[in-house]
């Protein structure tokens, strides 16, 4: 691998890492297991880069890396057998804001469409090659995600009304 590639990986790892581990989190809801899942699909990523054509296709093959990260760990606990009380370790995180509260209650189909949109800040396009879904799929889920959001927050505030 050529020091040129070494260093645009280093250089995407620096600025996807936050977003990284905030979408570990979301998915895996533990921070240990988050930080994991994050160092776990970066050196997956490093790998494999010899598989990757395209450079600007860099950033979402890693996060697909750190998501199928997850999806691993997460069907990995489904097959352990727990015996001591689990809630200790589902705990939000300690900034946790309402909507971070609502967010985490959405399935995955609409969830990580919205963080990898409002949290990253990335395009739908960037979105549909990271999930590989078209784009338009990705736009009618995060449009749908925002409505199950809206409504939540709604039912909520009459609640307390």
């Amino acid at each position: 691998m050529t020091d040129e590639r070494k260093a645009r990986f280093t250089a995407v790892v620096s600025r996807r890492q936050q977003g990284l581990y905030r979408l570990a989190l979301m998915m895996l809801r533990n921070a240990p297991d988050a930080e994991d899942a994050v160092a776990q699909g970066m050196e997956n990523c490093w790998r494999k880069m010899g598989r990757i054509l395209q450079e600007d296709a860099l950033s979402a093959y890693l996060t697909r890396c750190v998501m199928n990260t997850c999806r691993d760990m997460l069907r990995k606990r489904k097959r352990e057998t727990v015996t001591d009380n689990l809630e200790i370790f589902m705990q939000p995180p300690k900034t946790e804001t309402p909507v971070w509260m609502y967010l985490s209650a959405l399935d995955d189909t609409y969830r990580i469409p919205l963080m990898l949109r409002y949290s990253e800040n990335l395009p739908n396009t960037e979105i549909a090659k990271i999930l590989h879904l078209p784009a338009g799929t990705v736009s009618s889920r995060i449009a749908r995600g925002l409505n199950i959001l809206r409504n939540q927050m709604e039912k909520e505030e009459k609640g307390h009304d």
